[in-house]
């Protein structure tokens, strides 16, 4: 994937990668630009907290902001692509976790 900071306007951007094997298995990911200050920054959904990691801290912040009805952000905490913050999410964000350490 190529990015152009040229066109590229300031502030968060969504970027959705979906592969697609051929055989009928297809996959998305999201994924959160931000052009700032010259400065871009790739940052996957779930990353909740913004340290480039996901991790259970991004867990834990979704798993309390679900039980709460508070808000985070939609931009990086809707996992699952559905415009809610949900259980479903999180369930999301666990397996992608998950994924990373296979």
């Amino acid at each position: 994937c190529r990015i152009s900071t040229s066109s590229l306007s300031v502030g968060a951007h969504e970027l959705i990668v979906t592969l697609n094997d051929g055989a009928g298995y297809t996959q998305a990911a999201k994924y959160i630009i931000t052009y700032e200050n010259g400065m871009l920054q790739i940052l996957p959904a779930g990353d909740v907290d913004r340290d480039g990691q996901l991790s259970a801290r991004d867990v834990t912040m979704m798993m309390k902001a679900v039980a709460s009805n508070r808000t985070l952000d939609m931009l990086y905490a809707d996992v699952n692509f559905d415009n809610q913050l949900n259980a479903r999410d999180v369930i999301a964000l666990m397996k992608n976790i998950l994924a990373l350490l296979v």
